[in-house]
Order: C-alpha cells, then structure tokens, then sequence
C-alpha cells in the first residue's frame, strides 16, 4: 500500500500552511489585548460610577439627617405645626 502522492502536502505548502497558522496566532493576540482593553476600561468606568453614586447616596443621607431635625414634644412626638 503506497500513499498517493496527492494527499502529501510539499515543502511549499507546508511553508504557506505554517505562514497562515502564524498569521492567525498574531491576529489572535491583538485581538486578546483589544478585548482585555475594552474590558479594563469598562470596568474602571462602571466603578468610578458606582463610587460616585455611592457618594451621592451618602451625602444625601449625611444633608437628611442634619438640617432637618424638626421639633419634637417631650414624649418624643413631632410637632405637627411645622410640617407642611
């Protein structure tokens, strides 16, 4: 049983094959480092926006609970007359 000279690839083809291969494994690479960009940047931005978000909820928390304490009877009610 011989092989068939046709399935046999030659020194050229072999060269172009391996050219190709080394082709994709770069462009594969590139491609790698622009998603792993993309992403680093997206999670950077999404947490500076939650770091600013959670800042907000805070000084709106800190601003409710200073400058608006209303007047209160001994028992602990709020005087209503205040409240509009």
């Amino acid at each position: 049983m011989s092989m068939s000279a046709l399935n046999i690839p030659s020194d050229r083809e072999i060269r172009q094959i391996n050219r190709n291969n080394k082709k994709n494994v770069e462009q594969q690479r590139v491609d790698r480092e622009k998603r792993l960009t993309r992403r680093n940047e997206l999670r950077s931005q999404i947490s500076s926006e939650v770091s600013q978000e959670i800042k907000l909820l805070l000084e709106k928390a800190d601003v409710a609970k200073e400058p608006y304490r209303l007047p209160r009877t001994r028992s602990g009610r709020m005087i209503n007359s205040f409240i509009q």
